[in-house]
């Protein structure tokens, strides 16, 4: 079984003596859901960089099973798409190798008009479309964990019921692990929520 887990982790920035993160520790298997918590300024963001390897630890360990694939989406979700491509070219870079197409091409249950983005240009998208095309981007992409930072930050009322849908199906149908952060009840299955302290040592 894959795991992404964090062990008793610190960090803080090279310039600063201020710990951003105090001791962490979480473990994430597939099909799980793990939130974290706190007020602005606690470490929330920093820890997601953690986990994706896009920081390294002061102290403490990161650990992530041989081979697994670890997406971190940020309010932008441009980890994933590229502007020059268009939809279509997206959808065929995220076919499996026999043929069959991936969740990727299914838009309708997610309220995204295939026919009509399939031209466009990822960078032409509005905000919600990229934000709700890069996870299903994800499921294509058979990634093991999925690291979203306010991924519905800034989603109408019907893109962020169709972006929880699409959470849900990665946990309960892909089976991957999903850590977020949101400063906002989750209408999603939460198997653990951790809640961060802002940490004030120097």
């Amino acid at each position: 079984m894959s795991v992404l887990a964090a062990e008793s982790v610190s960090y803080h920035f090279p310039d600063h003596s201020r710990l951003v993160v105090r001791e962490l520790s979480l473990e994430v298997v597939p099909g799980r859901l793990v939130q974290l918590a706190g007020r602005n300024g606690s470490g929330k963001t920093t820890a997601l960089r953690l986990l994706a390897g896009e920081l390294s630890p002061t102290s403490g360990q990161v650990h992530r099973s041989a081979g697994a694939r670890v997406l971190y989406l940020d309010q932008r979700a441009s980890a994933i798409l590229a502007s020059e491509l268009t939809i279509n070219d997206h959808i065929r870079a995220f076919r499996e190798d026999d043929g069959v197409v991936s969740p990727l091409a299914d838009l309708a249950p997610f309220q995204l008009d295939l026919g009509r983005l399939l031209p466009k240009f990822a960078g032409q998208l509005s905000g919600g479309e990229r934000q709700i095309f890069a996870l299903l981007c994800a499921v294509g992409g058979r990634y093991d964990f999925l690291l979203l930072d306010e991924f519905t930050s800034h989603l109408d009322d019907a893109s962020e019921r169709a972006a929880f849908a699409l959470v849900q199906m990665m946990l309960e149908r892909e089976r991957i692990g999903v850590v977020l952060v949101s400063h906002r009840p989750v209408k999603l299955p939460v198997h653990e929520t951790l809640y961060m302290e802002v940490s004030y040592r120097e």
